[in-house]
């Protein structure tokens, strides 16, 4: 039979394996734990790197939309002038070469459509723009492209 001492150094020697294997398992999980801390860590940089990218991005977008945006509003007003430029001023409608509502001039050297500036002139004698004398003897065809653009 087994003395005492042997029975407790078995023990002992039991217990020392079982704590090293623990004390192993416990290393192994722990590096794994840090492996993954760092892992997460990596991964939320990233993640913080692409969203400032993506904001970045967003507000480049914006200035570039806001760019257009003016842009867009330019031109809207620029083809607006062109269309009033090459509207007649009485009746606001586009000249048309091959109607009664062709381009006209007076000497003052403003444009309108003829029967608008004929009716006009019928009863005021004077261009409706700027009040200089006129009559229907003064009317110049204007000769060239249906539309004017300049």
């Amino acid at each position: 039979m087994e003395s005492k001492r042997d029975i407790y150094t078995g023990i002992i020697e039991s217990t020392t394996f079982h704590y090293q294997a623990f004390a192993a398992e416990r290393d192994e999980l722990l590096q794994l734990l840090q492996k993954e801390v760092a892992t997460n860590e990596a991964l939320r940089q990233k993640l913080e790197e692409e969203d400032e990218s993506n904001q970045c991005i967003a507000e480049l977008q914006k200035a570039e939309i806001s760019a257009l945006a003016k842009k867009v509003f330019e031109l809207e007003n620029k083809l607006e002038q062109i269309k009033d430029e090459n509207s007649c001023c009485i009746c606001l409608e586009p000249w048309q070469a091959d109607s009664d509502h062709r381009r006209i001039s007076l000497y003052c050297g403003h444009l309108f459509g003829e029967c608008c500036i004929r009716e006009v002139l019928s009863n005021a004698e004077a261009c409706p723009v700027c009040h200089q004398q006129a009559d229907s003897n003064q009317l110049h065809y204007i000769y060239g492209p249906e539309n004017i653009i300049s």
